[in-house]
């Protein structure tokens, strides 16, 4: 070959080695699943690009093939070639130095940094290369595909996508061009771990969740202590706090009549929702579905078979579709009714209560202590006292002290609406000690009261209309041989020896 020959095919073999091997660093760095991304998702000139090169890296194995093999191809050309311009070891060294420079070292470094554009604007020479190389490359690839398995791209496990979201939020520089903040770090990290989180790690623990008995007075103070609570969705429940009957909504209580003192019951017999149940097992992608697919907000959560602590499938907790979303953000949701941001470590919100709830509160305090009864309930008992009880037999003719007497009495009322677990044995609704001297007539309006009689503290209960201590009235050293407490919730007319005798 002439000289002049050999060095115009040598200046058009350099670039073309230099090529291959940039495309081979460039295009293979390039794995299919970040060229779909960059698809879906790039700007206008990279969605170009990567629709220009994704068909040609789908091919894969056929693909490294064909740039191997052509540049190793040239690359041997070109060290002929070279050799016969020189010679010796200054031909060794020359076409050594010629490929290391112009045909590696450069190319490869640009196209490390810039082989989404130097790819697209060659790809037409990787299509030409890889019919012409098709008869060695193909039969070639489908042995690697056989031995190694097709290639499928760059799949990342959840726990390497949580590690390149922190590294793309960490990093300064991979922050400055991926655009994310930690708030973006915080809701896609939980997004991928909430599913692996069950609904005992969630949960309201029962203990700490304020509920209503079903036989509560819908009075003033059932009302401010719903009020007090910020919650519009309270569970009822019937006896004892595991046994749950249902949900009241705050806002079907809008044309309730506190003076009206309906009973919780029947409110919840027209209005309540019946509350579907989870086991506290559950995972929360599962619940998550469940709240999504139905009208429910709210579910009891249940004891899981052979989890200690209790029977299995008693109620231990609650979970609604905010405490899901809370783990899906990774923060507190506290709105302006909230007390707690963490309800079961009982952390107080950062600001305290609303500002102003309790000078609008003290625009009620009157009503908290109006514990009296109508005109047409005065009557009531009036005729009830005349009739069945003895001691008041003398003022059947005298109607009007007698409903003085019952007007100025003392009503008291013990309710269940604290949403705490209530003792019946608490100090506060003690009616009678047995052997301690008593002054007081009671006359049982609601609810009922326990009563432990004899030797061995027979227990019974007196309900609606029932007396006790009516011998006090009229006895000086009246003392009870029995134990009487309140079963709240209850409403009583207590009336004092000294007022009654004033009557008289």
């Amino acid at each position: 070959i002439p000289i002049w020959a050999a060095v115009i095919i040598s200046l058009f073999l350099v670039p073309l080695s230099g090529l291959f091997a940039g495309l081979t660093l460039g295009l293979l760095s390039l794995d299919r699943v970040g060229l779909r991304i960059l698809v879906e998702g790039g700007d206008a000139k990279e969605r170009s690009h990567a629709q220009k090169i994704l068909p040609v890296r789908e091919q894969g194995n056929q693909l490294l093939c064909t740039l191997l093999l052509g540049n190793v191809i040239i690359n041997s050309a070109l060290s002929i070639l070279l050799a016969d311009l020189t010679t010796g070891p200054i031909g060794l060294l020359t076409s050594t130095a010629v490929i290391l420079i112009f045909g590696e070292i450069i190319p490869q470094s640009i196209c490390s940094r810039h082989g989404l554009e130097v790819g697209a604007h060659s790809i037409w020479v990787v299509q030409i290369f890889t019919i012409i190389l098709a008869p060695i490359a193909y039969p070639t690839s489908l042995i690697l595909d056989w031995c190694l398995g097709r290639d499928i791209g760059t799949v990342f496990s959840q726990q390497e996508l949580k590690s390149l979201i922190n590294i793309h939020v960490h990093d300064p520089d991979a922050q400055a061009e991926s655009g994310l903040t930690n708030a973006d770090r915080l809701l896609l990290i939980g997004a991928l771990e909430y599913k692996d989180k069950r609904v005992k790690d969630v949960m309201t623990a029962l203990e700490h969740c304020f509920l209503l008995e079903v036989r509560s007075r819908l009075n003033f103070a059932t009302m401010l202590a719903i009020y007090k609570s910020g919650f519009t969705r309270i569970p009822v429940y019937e006896s004892s706090r595991h046994n749950i009957k249902g949900i009241l909504y705050v806002k079907d209580l809008i044309l309730v009549d506190p003076d009206d003192e309906t009973e919780l019951g029947a409110v919840l017999a027209f209005r309540g929702r019946d509350v579907a149940s989870v086991r506290e097992d559950v995972k929360l992608d599962v619940v998550f579905k469940e709240f999504m697919s139905s009208s429910n907000h709210m579910l009891l959560v249940r004891r899981a078979p052979d989890m200690p602590g209790g029977p299995d499938g008693d109620v231990i907790g609650l979970i609604t579709l905010e405490d899901v979303m809370e783990e899906l953000i990774q923060a507190e949701i506290v709105d302006e009714t909230d007390i707690y941001e963490d309800v079961n470590r009982r952390v107080l919100r950062r600001g305290g209560t609303r500002a102003d709830v309790a000078t609008y509160l003290t625009m009620f305090e009157h009503k908290l202590h109006a514990s009296t009864l109508s005109p047409a309930e005065v009557a009531a008992v009036a005729a009830f006292l005349q009739l069945n009880v003895d001691e008041f037999a003398p003022l059947m003719r005298y109607d009007l002290p007698l409903k003085g007497l019952i007007s100025h009495a003392e009503i008291v009322e013990r309710d269940m609406a604290s949403g705490s677990s209530s003792d019946a044995g608490d100090p506060g609704t003690v009616l009678y000690t047995r052997g301690e001297p008593s002054d007081t007539f009671t006359l049982i309006l609601q609810g009922k009261a326990l009563i432990r009689t004899g030797a061995e503290c027979f227990e019974l209960d007196l309900g609606p209309w029932s007396v006790l201590g009516n011998r006090a009235l009229s006895c000086d050293d009246y003392v009870p041989d029995f134990d009487a407490v309140a079963q709240p919730p209850c409403r009583m007319l207590r009336i004092r020896r000294a007022a009654y005798r004033a009557a008289l």
